[in-house]
Formats: C-alpha cells, structure tokens, sequence
C-alpha cells in the first residue's frame, strides 16, 4: 500500500467555508482582501491554479501574514508542479498559531518529505489534532451545536495521520528494526481513536501479509473492512474515497481474492470511469486469472477481458495526464505479452471516448475589473 495521500487542493477548496462578502458597496480603487480570497477559492475548485497562484499572491502582498492566503498559494505551487517552493509557505504554516492550519500544513509536509523526516512531521500533526480533539470534546461535553460531527471529523483525520504512519513503517522504513512492532501499534492506537475507518483494517491486513501470518488473519482483516460500507449504493457518502478502496483491492488481490477484488474495483469504476489504477489492476487481475487457468478456451477468455481492462487503463493514463511510471511500465509489458499471446485490442468504434478538450470557464483578471497583479 503507498502512503495515504492528502486531500488535493480542489478539495480543500471545496471544504473552505465561504469568505463574507464586503459589505461596501461604494467602488474601490483596490481590490480588497475577502473579494481577492473568495476568487481565490473559486479558481481553486475550477482548477485554474495559475491563476490562483497569482490572487493568493496579490492578498500576501496585501496582508502578508494572511494564512488561508499562504494556504491557497502553496496548494496552487503544489498543482503547478513547485513543490519544494509549496513547502516553504507549508514550513511558515506549521508554526502559524493557528492550530488547525498548523495540523493541515504539517500533514502536507508529511506527503513532501521523506522517511524519518516524513515520520516526524506526522507526528507533529497528530500532536496538533490530540489538541484539537480535547477541544472538540469539551465542546461536545458543553453541548454546543454541532461539535460530536466536528468530533467524528477530527478523529478521522488522526486515523489518517496514524494510518499514514503504519504504512510508511511498512514500506519506506521497513528495514527500521522496530518496523512491524511500531505499525501495529500505531494501528492499534487507531483503533482505539475510531474502530469504522476502512484504512485501519486494510492496513492491518497489510501488516499481516508482510508479518507471514496465516491467510484466514490477513482476510479476516481485509472483511472487516470491507464489511463496513459493502452494503452501500454507488454514490453514498458512507463510501470510503477511491483510493481506500484501491488499497483494499490490492491486499485482496495479494490474498488471491481475485472476485472479491475486482467487486471493489468495478464498483469505483462506476463512479469514476477514468480511474487508470483500477483498469490497471482489472486488467492485471484477468491476466493472473489466464495464467492459472488450464482450458486453452478459458484462458483466452481470461485474457481478451483483461486486455480490454489494459488498453483502457493506457487510453485514460494518456487522455488524463495521470504520471505513474511503474503503472505505465507493467501495462505495456502486460499488453505486449497479451499481444504475443495473439490477444488483440478490440476495434474501434463510436462507442470510444473523444479526447476532452472542453475548458471550465474561469476568473480572468479583466472580466470584472479585477486588478490582479494591483498595477
């Protein structure tokens, strides 16, 4: 399993509460700082980051302390492919004072760095969300509206941090010589925090497989897990995010679950139709099924279906820009095996996805007089 990854910066957009509009309505000669902030979030949720970058920018030249401003501009340096510039505004954010925004850079700074360095700033924000956690908790004691959701919210977020612990214990720093020992506690601490977080589970059965335990452990850890959302419709909130559930498909696939796995798959597919990593992992799941099989017919059932999965997962790795080249590596080496086996690509027909060239509409700096650079 990689690491867990951070919410992207479309979604702490859409998760920022709304700026209050200015309530002047006598014209400006400048912009002012809530009109340039509400822009800002707007870009973001539309993905304009460039333009983004250059409204967070603008309110720092304004209000250089301003730490949603500081915020927005990293994550827009973080799209536009500057990440060591992203983590500067992040280091400033992790000592802001303000608590909450002290805990979300610290986590982006986790997801940047690496190995012990990734471990301590994880570490640092789980200490920043231990003291959020007893403020939400008094809240809730005093009855106040609102503050057992906040509660589920931030115990969620260190099951996260926790989580994202144990894996890189599991994989990145899997020679430490406390490895095994430190995940299973930092899982277990987890559990005790929120026993319904799917990624708990999922990782347990990870920690299982590489600890050699029995197959029926390592399931039953995987069914926990499983068993917390399977009976939810497409689409329900209570659904774990896609990258969860690619997670457990792969320890499923690990365990030799292969329905179970593609279950999983299939049902994030349904959702999201340009997932690249599930197509991947169908494909490689019917490929592994046609080398098992013995009936000549069978196999080339297994395998036309799972070439079908592969082409799909290299026309959207190139239709969206995803960049994972060991992904794109094994496709190519699994279709070009599947070719020589005499499994071809089926036609083309009308049926196919066109190349989306469609733009959103965005924020222009002109569009309403706007003055984003204050020139």
């Amino acid at each position: 399993m990689g690491r867990t990854k951070h919410k992207s910066a479309k979604a702490t957009a859409k998760a920022a509460p709304e700026p209050e509009p200015s309530s002047s309505t006598t014209p400006a000669a400048e912009p002012t700082v809530e009109s340039l902030l509400e822009k800002t979030v707007v870009l973001l949720a539309q993905q304009d980051y460039p333009l983004a970058l250059r409204f967070a920018d603008r309110i720092l030249s304004l209000s250089p302390t301003h730490a949603d401003a500081r915020l927005y501009r990293a994550l827009s340096l973080l799209e536009t492919c500057e990440p060591e510039k992203a983590a500067l505004d992040f280091e400033g954010l992790a000592q802001c004072g303000e608590r909450e925004r002290e805990v979300e850079a610290r986590l982006y700074l986790a997801q940047l760095r690496e190995e012990a360095e990734a471990m301590t700033w994880y570490e640092r924000a789980v200490e920043g969300l231990e003291g959020l956690l007893g403020e939400v908790m008094d809240a809730r004691n005093r009855g106040e509206e609102g503050a057992e959701e906040r509660e589920k919210e931030v115990r969620r977020k260190m099951t996260g941090a926790l989580v994202a612990m144990a894996e890189l214990f599991l994989t990145d720093m899997c020679f430490h010589p406390d490895a095994q020992t430190s995940s299973l506690a930092l899982l277990q601490r987890a559990l005790s925090l929120d026993p319904t977080d799917p990624d708990i589970h999922t990782t347990l059965c990870s920690h299982s497989i590489s600890s050699c335990a029995p197959p029926s452990v390592c399931l039953s850890h995987a069914q926990t897990g499983w068993d917390l959302w399977r009976a939810l419709p497409a689409g329900d909130p209570g659904l774990p995010p896609t990258s969860s559930r690619r997670s457990l498909a792969k320890v499923l696939v690990e365990l030799r679950e292969r329905e179970s796995a593609q279950e999983v798959l299939k049902g994030v597919l349904a959702e999201d139709e340009g997932d690249v990593e599930a197509w991947y992992l169908m494909g490689w799941v019917g490929w592994m099924v046609g080398e098992e099989v013995q009936g000549e017919e069978e196999k080339r059932e297994a395998w036309t279906e799972a070439r079908e999965y592969l082409d799909m997962a290299l026309q959207y790795y190139h239709q969206t820009e995803h960049f994972d080249p060991p992904l794109l590596q094994h496709t190519q080496e699994l279709i070009t095996q599947l070719q020589a086996a005499g499994i071809q690509s089926r036609p083309a027909d009308e049926d196919d996805l066109e190349d989306g060239d469609g733009e959103e509409e965005g924020w222009t700096s002109d569009e309403d007089g706007m003055e984003v650079d204050g020139s």
